[in-house]
C-alpha cells in the first residue's frame, strides 16, 4: 500500500503488509544451497556444494559495505 508522504507530497511512502514482510524474511533466510536445490538437482553432490559455497561467498562480497560507496534507492536516483 502506498500513500503520499505528509511531509513532502511528492514522495511516496510504502507500507509493507505482514504477508509481504514474511515472504521477504523467508527469502532472505534462504541460503544458496536451499535456493538452488531444484536447479542443481542433477549435479554431482560435490559440485553442488562447491557452487553453493561460491555463491554464498559472492553474496557476502556483494552485500557488504564498500569503501567510498554511497547507497541510494532507485527512486532517489530517478529524482536527481
Amino acid at each position: 500500500m502506498t500513500r503520499p508522504d505528509p511531509n513532502d507530497g511528492r514522495k511516496t511512502l510504502a507500507v509493507v503488509t505482514k504477508q509481504i514482510k514474511l515472504q521477504g524474511d523467508q527469502r532472505h533466510a534462504r541460503n544458496a544451497t536451499d535456493a538452488l536445490s531444484l536447479v542443481l538437482a542433477d549435479a554431482d553432490p560435490t559440485e553442488r556444494q562447491e557452487l553453493a559455497s561460491a555463491l554464498d561467498r559472492l553474496h557476502q562480497l556483494l552485500v557488504r559495505d564498500h569503501r567510498g560507496e554511497v547507497r541510494t534507492l532507485a527512486s532517489e536516483r530517478a529524482a536527481q
